[in-house]
């Protein structure tokens, strides 16, 4: 994938106004695909535009890596913790790490940020971009419920991908991105919803 060429000023200034534009209609932050892929003076520029409109409207970026480097204050405001995803799919998903190497992981995870940041990070364990963690738990919907529990209690934002309350699952893209089943039943909904 070509990096967005953020180093013709006329491209940045629109940019900068359709999200300060945005803000003005009333929404309340960017989640920013493949952040790390544009230049972090043009990220340091966008937040500074964004927060000259709205102080509170929130940043978060799709960053596959640790996050660190883009939580410095000056970035954004959060990432998608793919770490967590990443520890929660070795311990309830597939059992190939025990509690206490899961402990150290999520511990570690933790202890890299800034402790306003681990609060502000966005905890995943589905996005559009990866397989159904119901599909990684083979389908079995206590492993899947654990992971869920983990994700609600642990320090963070659990972010809830369409269609995992209603079983989706998936390993495939044509799959994982299958449309919304509205209408099904699910005892997940009402676990989700508890």
């Amino acid at each position: 994938m070509p990096k967005l060429n953020t180093s013709n000023s006329e491209v940045r200034e629109y940019i900068f106004n359709v999200a300060k534009k945005y803000l003005d209609f009333g929404i309340d932050g960017w989640r920013l695909d493949v952040a790390s892929e544009v230049n972090d003076a043009f990220w340091r520029r966008f937040y500074k535009e964004v927060k000259s409109v709205n102080e509170d409207a929130i940043l978060i970026g799709e960053v596959w890596e640790s996050a660190n480097h883009w939580l410095d204050g000056t970035i954004f405001d959060s990432a998608m913790n793919y770490d967590f995803r990443k520890h929660c799919k070795r311990f309830f998903g597939e059992a190939s790490i025990d509690a206490a190497e899961f402990d150290s992981r999520v511990t570690d995870m933790r202890m890299r940020y800034r402790a306003q940041t681990v609060y502000a990070q966005l905890n995943v364990l589905d996005t559009h971009d990866v397989s159904r963690f119901l599909s990684i738990c083979k389908e079995d919907k206590n492993k899947y419920k654990l992971a869920v529990l983990f994700q609600m209690t642990f320090p963070g934002m659990p972010s809830i991908f369409y269609g995992d309350e209603l079983e989706i699952s998936g390993v495939l893209e044509k799959d994982y991105r299958k449309p919304m089943p509205w209408g099904k039943k699910s005892d997940l909904f009402e676990f989700y919803k508890d």
